[in-house]
């Protein structure tokens, strides 16, 4: 740690300025590890508090004042706040190196003398915000990088403004996770945002900024962290979505305010010394704390009110003491309810700073296939038992009797009853991308143990995608699925949200996951830990996780066809046969490993050529080619096809593609046709790689062949996994390496500029009485020396051209411009005819520019980073919603529907008001339903009429207006119009909820719910409800504020709640006026 903060100063830093050093560090650090998550850019928000700019000059030492106003917030901008100044730092790249931007973010630190100034001021704290970004929402550029201000167009141009718009202190927030209404929030807020930023995480700071300055009436100075947790549970209460949430306000310099809710994301807050460290993941925080609290974004505090009450707030703050105590932090729940952190929530730690190295490896890539089969080791260990049966059974594979033991933590003793029973029938594995592949696994693994006797009872097993799952498979009763979902981190929001979804409906849960305490475990009947349940993964590729999780799911199978069938030998045999396969793997896939320098000649030999690419395999091999397809597409940026093998001839061999086959486990007839595949293959000029098992002999046509170990046909599909895992990671460096000439050309063109004069004379030559005084002529120079220092790596570059490496992946116009330009900066050709060429003058600066351009592009195009991906993250934590399925699970909602109105028909905006008015109903006591004739206009006419169609509970006995004037007017005519849930009282006094039903943006009917309200609700639960409904709570408390500095959230609680939700709020208001008393200072506290 000492090195690398002296290495952000560049010398030993003064002892005032150690203390931000260090803080900078943990965050760079941090970042360092957490860029596995998603890495096309980063950024860095410095908050020095007590270092102040001189008032007259405007800066430390001047010519600051450029950065102090840059309205995008872009790399480099500072904020000067008066008590403090806030500086950011920031790099976006789509193609990078793990490091890449952490070091560039070092660099432009190492570089500011504004900082090391305030760094140093008498007193100066420093507040560190950090961010590592895949792009979900907005492009990838500097605008659009984490952390995010507040700043408003709108103020630019006004004399004096700030940059953040001057009615508060400077705000900036980051943002894991998707804002899935921030486009509705921008119109409906009226948001002023920079066209240059387009990513939703922008609505944060702005919104915020919005509330900061509703709460304090404008007030500048004001800054309390009542104020703040206020204003900020204001804004992040309105954002739907998944989401984690970190923020900065100047006006409260040693507070950082953390949201989170939804089932994507995570927060930690660790302590070390006089510290708070927060990060997304465990291992972001663990060099400097081995204990956490983790936030939860999921389970409500007050079951009365799931959707109000859900997800959790933090302000942490600087501690009180000279150590950093968790149990201080102050947490609460959307709603307000407070949320005391307990020692029970206080976690140790299990992942370390050792799990994430990559030692002697080039890549983690390459370190975690070599870890592959002692992960695979370490899944089956003291899970696979052997036992002596009465009788005879047959096996194929020698040795006793073997079954797996599963404890009830991972197939939990209910479980195993249901499925023995049969009400458990369905059995659906879940996943995304490769653990979607590894999921695939267990229907193959139940046909090898059930298919021997299919006249005995079996059960249905299925592998759908997550995402199809919660879309398309969801049942209103799951009471008799098992679902089994899969996930190397337990953090993928869409299998987690599917999971959430499926128990909802009563399904069991059983998680195969690598990662214990993640949010999946937390959601499932049963995990079943692959390896040993801390086996971090840091390339965004997965590998080693596949094997671990295809046994995991053999593991399962296997004990679950025990169950269904305990008497049947056929069963006991196959399972049996195939455990025992599972324990020849490792040494196998060990084997395969082995045969490293082999794949990598195959690649070197056949990679650079070919534009198309293509996976092939039948039967369990099929597992094995769509994970080598997700690798191959992974690592190598190429779109690659995933086929069945004797389907490829019907498809696309006109395009000739280099196609990897997987052929593991095939015997008699089945790999003879497999073989004569391959032959058609060759014959239309396709270029087959085949993967066979030993001794297959039947594959002569194959352009390569790769044998692997036959252990049992069952499982042989991982080892054609494995050679493939290899095979993309050489094609991937292969890819790489033809970038290495031009690379050579780039750094050749940089060191020479590096040393040439400002008229491109080089030092050689500068004095020399001889020396030409033409620019020109001393450009000439340059590019004649640079031309000899091309020559080597120029001609390396052609002879590739000429041999069709550079076929697959340099595109051609890029190929075309790099030559052309290249010719003349080696000087093939003469500058006077680049104009004509190229349509610039030939001048050498003008040649060297688009020299060093079309190599940067081309590089580019070639670059492959292995371990970071472009446009990819190792956990994808935004995902779908599935919002309205949530939803529906409220009283209100389920009444409505219940009352007969069309699912369809109902908008998501009502679903969320019925949902938070929730907890404001003790009961529906009966229902009416209406049709709706005509246009719904603003003014109510004779031509729009309303029909009662049905009714039922205590509507029986209630006689309607509209049998004898069915004119629509009223309330009904206003909830009618406005398209919005409408809380009312009738004519007759009941109290009622209308619910208007819409097609196409019309009005066609009304559902009426009687309702009775509940008289009194908590402060908390009764500001959930005015923030779900109508926006009601903001307009009270703009009512409130419009005289007094402040809005008292308690005297929520003493109000009659449909009073609160229907009486005019200048009504209301009155009762803040007559209790003027600042919030903190009621009597008795």
């Amino acid at each position: 740690m000492a090195r690398e903060v002296v290495g952000l100063w560049g010398a030993t830093p003064p002892a005032a300025a150690v203390g931000g050093l260090w803080s900078i560090q943990v965050a760079l650090s941090a970042l360092d590890r957490l860029e596995v998550r998603g890495r096309d850019s980063a950024g860095l928000q410095v908050f020095v508090h007590g270092a102040r700019l001189d008032a007259e000059t405007g800066s430390a030492g001047g010519g600051h004042g450029g950065r102090l106003t840059d309205p995008l917030f872009g790399a480099g901008a500072a904020r000067d706040t008066g008590n403090g100044l806030a500086f950011v730092y920031k790099t976006a790249s789509e193609i990078g190196e793990l490091g890449d931007n952490t070091a560039a973010l070092r660099s432009q630190i190492r570089q500011d003398s504004l900082l090391r100034w305030a760094l140093c001021a008498d007193g100066a704290e420093t507040v560190v915000l950090g961010h590592t970004r895949w792009a979900s929402i907005g492009i990838v550029s500097v605008p659009n990088t984490h952390p995010l201000d507040a700043w408003d167009p709108s103020a630019l141009g006004t004399e004096g403004a700030a940059p953040d718009g001057g009615d508060v202190a400077h705000i900036a927030a980051v943002l894991n996770g998707d804002v899935d209404n921030y486009a509705d929030l921008i119109a409906q807020r009226r948001l002023q945002i920079a066209p240059e930023i387009t990513t939703d995480a922008k609505v944060i700071p702005t919104m915020l900024r919005q509330a900061l300055a509703a709460s304090s009436n404008g007030a500048h100075s004001t800054g309390s962290s009542v104020q703040l947790r206020q204003a900020f549970a204001d804004a992040v209460s309105s954002f739907e979505g998944s989401v984690a949430i970190a923020a900065h306000v100047s006006a409260m310099p040693d507070v950082a305010a953390l949201a989170l809710r939804g089932s994507g994301q995570a927060l930690y807050v660790g302590a070390t010394g006089p510290s708070y460290v927060v990060a997304s993941e465990p291992y972001g925080l663990v060099e400097e704390c081995r204990q956490y609290v983790r936030l939860d974004g999921e389970t409500p505090s007050d079951p009365a009110n799931p959707v109000g009450s859900r997800g959790q707030i933090m302000l942490v703050g600087a501690p009180t003491g000279a150590i950093a105590e968790l149990t201080a932090l102050r947490r609460c729940s959307y709603d307000g309810s407070e949320l005391p952190v307990e020692a029970s929530d206080i976690v140790t730690a299990e992942v370390t700073t050792r799990d994430i190295d990559r030692g002697e490896h080039p890549h983690f890539l390459l370190k975690e296939i070599g870890e592959a089969p002692r992960s695979l080791r370490a899944t089956l260990r003291g899970r696979i038992d052997t036992a002596t049966l009465r009788g005879r059974i047959d096996t194929a594979t020698a040795g006793p009797l073997r079954h797996a033991r599963l404890g009830t933590d991972a197939l939990p003793a209910d479980v195993r009853s249901r499925l023995r029973d049969g009400s458990i029938r369905r059995i659906v594995a879940i996943g995304q991308g490769t653990a979607a592949a590894a999921a695939s696994s267990l229907p193959h693994f139940f046909e090898t143990l059930l298919a021997p006797s299919r006249t005995l009872r079996s059960v249905e097993v299925t592998a759908p995608l997550a995402t199809e799952f919660s879309g398309f498979g969801l049942h209103a009763d799951l009471s008799d699925t098992l679902v089994v979902a899969v996930s190397q981190s337990g953090t993928t929001t869409d299998t987690n949200r599917t999971v959430d979804l499926a128990r909802a409906r009563g399904a069991a849960v059983i998680a195969i996951v690598n990662r214990r305490g993640s949010d999946l475990t937390d959601r499932a009947d049963g995990v079943l830990y692959t390896s040993d349940g801390r086996d971090v993964e840091m390339s965004v590729a997965s590998t080693k996780a596949f094997y671990a999780q295809v046994a995991a799911c053999a593991l399962l199978a296997s004990a679950i066809a025990a169950d269904i069938r305990p008497d049947d030998a056929v069963t006991t045999g196959a399972i049996s046969d195939l455990l025992g396969a599972l324990g020849k793997l490792p040494a196998a896939l060990e084997a395969v490993l082995a045969s490293h320098d082999e794949i990598a000649r195959i690649a070197r030999r056949h990679v650079g050529a070919h534009r198309h690419w293509a996976v092939v395999g039948n039967g369990a091999n099929r597992i094995a080619s769509r994970e080598i397809r997700i690798k191959l597409s992974e690592v190598c940026y190429h779109a690659v096809a995933e086929d069945g093998t004797e389907d490829k001839k019907h498809i696309d061999l006109s395009c000739e593609p280099l196609i990897w086959v997987c052929a593991t486990g095939l015997t008699g007839s089945v790999a003879d046709d497999a073989a004569k595949e391959v032959a058609i293959y060759r014959a239309h000029r396709a270029t087959p790689i085949v993967v066979a098992s030993a001794g297959t002999g039947r594959f002569d046509a194959a352009a390569e062949l790769l044998e692997v170990p036959a252990v049992h046909p069952a499982v042989d599909f991982m080892l054609a996994t494995a050679a493939g895992h290899l095979y993309g990671y050489e094609a991937a460096l292969t890819i790489d390496a033809l970038a290495d000439p031009l690379r050579e050309m780039r750094a050749s063109t940089e060191s020479l500029l590096a040393v040439a004069g400002s008229d491109g004379s080089l030092p050689a030559a500068r004095g020399r009485a001889d020396a030409s005084p033409a620019a020109s002529g001393r450009e000439g120079d340059l590019l004649a020396v640079l031309a000899e220092r091309l020559r080597a790596p120029a001609n390396r570059f052609r002879d590739g051209v000429r041999a069709g490496s550079y076929d697959g992946h340099l595109r051609a116009g890029t190929a075309a411009r790099l030559g052309a330009v290249l010719r003349y900066a080696v000087g093939m050709t003469p500058l006077e005819m680049y104009q004509a060429d190229i349509g610039k003058v030939g001048l050498p600066s003008v040649v060297i520019d688009d020299f060093t351009d079309a190599l940067n592009i081309a590089i580019d195009e070639l670059t492959r980073p292995v371990d970071t991906i472009k446009h990819q993250a190792k956990t994808v934590t935004v995902g779908i919603s599935r919002a309205d399925e949530t939803l529906l699970d409220s009283m209100l909602v389920a009444a409505a529907l219940e009352a007969g109105a069309p699912r369809d028909r109902l908008s998501y905006a009502a679903l969320r008001t019925l949902a938070a008015l929730d907890p404001a109903v003790a009961e529906v006591t009966g229902w009416s339903r209406y049709r709706i004739e005509g246009q719904v206009a603003s003014a109510s006419g004779p031509e729009i009429t309303i029909w009662l169609t049905d009714r039922g509970g205590t509507a029986l006995g209630v006689e309607s207006r509209t049998v004898t004037n069915p004119q629509l007017r009223g309330s009904k005519h206003r909830a009618a119009y406005e398209r919005e849930v409408t809380v009312a009282r009738g004519s007759d006094g009941r109290t009622v909820l209308h619910i208007p039903e819409t097609k196409d943006g019309t009005t066609t009917g009304l559902t009426l719910l009687h309702c009775r309200f509940v008289e009194r609700l908590r402060a908390p639960a009764m500001r959930a409800v005015l923030m779900g409904y109508r926006g009601r709570y903001g307009a009270l408390a703009d009512a409130v504020t419009e005289t007094l500095p402040w809005f008292r959230d308690d005297l929520l609680g003493t109000l009659d709640v449909f009073d609160l939700l229907t009486r005019p709020v200048y009504v209301l208001a009155e009762h803040w006026l007559g209790a003027a008393v600042p919030p903190g200072d009621e009597p008795g506290e």
